[in-house]
């Protein structure tokens, strides 16, 4: 088993696209709190460009990186991060510019799922939003955005007064 390969399975992530080197963590002081940083590097090989459509036979290239600070959960009660060096591209087909993708964080955020998921799994032991937030290095804003996101589809009209479906679907 490779090095990028434990890694992945100790932070509880899903890419193989995500590769650690030798010197993958380091310990830095952010907002006067010492944290762990995990560096990774992404790549993607893309067989089709995804604006276009184009097939790749050389049209698209390399075109620089972009590096990503992610919020993970707690290693160790230690406060971490993953310092993800993300392979950008460009096709030369249509001029369009990507950036590699993983599962590991949305589209333009900057907190894993990983996290998310454990924000949601605290909101069940009705903990409180701040307590929340403190436990996983992110605002109260953030953890109520998440639960938002979550039980948006619960939500009651009252207008209409639609409870049935509501109530089938909370009893299940």
């Amino acid at each position: 088993m490779s090095i990028s390969n434990s890694i992945l399975k100790i932070l509880n992530m899903e890419d193989e696209n995500v590769i650690f080197n030798e010197n993958f963590i380091e310990n830095r002081k952010i907002n006067n709190k010492r944290v762990n940083i995990f560096k990774g590097y992404l790549k993607n090989d893309y067989e089709y460009c995804p604006m276009c459509g184009c097939i790749n036979d050389t049209t698209i290239v390399k075109n620089g990186t972009k590096i990503s600070l992610i919020k993970i959960p707690k290693v160790s009660e230690v406060a971490s991060y993953l310092e993800l060096k993300k392979q950008k591209y460009k096709c030369k087909m249509c001029n369009k510019r990507f950036t590699a993708k993983t599962n590991i964080v949305d589209y333009r955020c900057r907190i894993s799922n990983n996290t998310k998921h454990s924000v949601i799994n605290y909101v069940k032991d009705i903990l409180s939003n701040t307590l929340i937030a403190r436990h996983h290095n992110i605002s109260n804003m953030t953890v109520q955005r998440i639960i938002d996101r979550i039980y948006d589809g619960a939500r009651i009209d009252i207008r209409t007064q639609n409870f049935g479906h509501l109530i089938k679907n909370i009893v299940k």
